[in-house]
C-alpha cells in the first residue's frame, strides 16, 4: 500500500539553484518527484476515471470525454481530479508538495486553485 503521501521523502526543499531558476523563469521543472511505480499506478487509473469509475464516489468538477462517445483524439479533462481518486490526492494534496511550493514562492503555506481555466 502506498504512503499517504505519494510524494514523501522525494521532494525536498527547494535547492539555491532552483530557487534562483524559479524567480528568474516563474517556472521550475523537476525531474521525478514522485516514484515510477506511483507514475505507473496513476497512468493505469486514468482509462478508469474517464469511465466513471471514482474511487471516492465523488464525481469531478467537469469531465470532458467519455469512452464510445467523445472523439478519440479529443482533449480529455477531469477538472479536480484528487475528489475522485485517492492516489491522485495524495500527489495533489501532498504536504510536502505544499511546503515546496510555499517555501519556493516566499509564501506562508500554500493552497490548491480548483476549477478550470475557463473559470480563471
Amino acid at each position: 500500500m502506498e504512503s499517504p503521501s505519494a510524494i514523501k521523502d522525494v521532494l525536498p526543499s527547494p535547492s539555491p539553484q532552483q530557487q534562483s531558476d524559479f524567480e528568474r523563469d516563474g517556472y521550475l521543472i523537476l525531474d521525478r518527484i514522485i516514484s515510477e511505480n506511483v507514475a505507473v499506478k496513476l497512468r493505469d487509473k486514468v482509462d478508469p476515471l474517464f469511465s466513471g469509475e471514482f474511487e471516492t464516489g465523488i464525481f469531478p468538477d467537469e469531465w470532458t470525454w467519455r469512452p464510445n462517445i467523445g472523439a478519440p483524439n479529443a482533449t480529455r479533462e477531469i477538472v479536480n481530479v484528487w475528489k475522485c481518486d485517492k492516489l491522485f490526492a495524495s500527489v495533489v494534496l501532498s504536504p510536502e508538495l505544499g511546503h515546496f511550493v510555499a517555501k519556493l514562492g516566499g509564501w506562508k503555506g500554500a493552497k490548491i486553485a480548483q476549477g478550470s481555466s475557463a473559470e480563471f
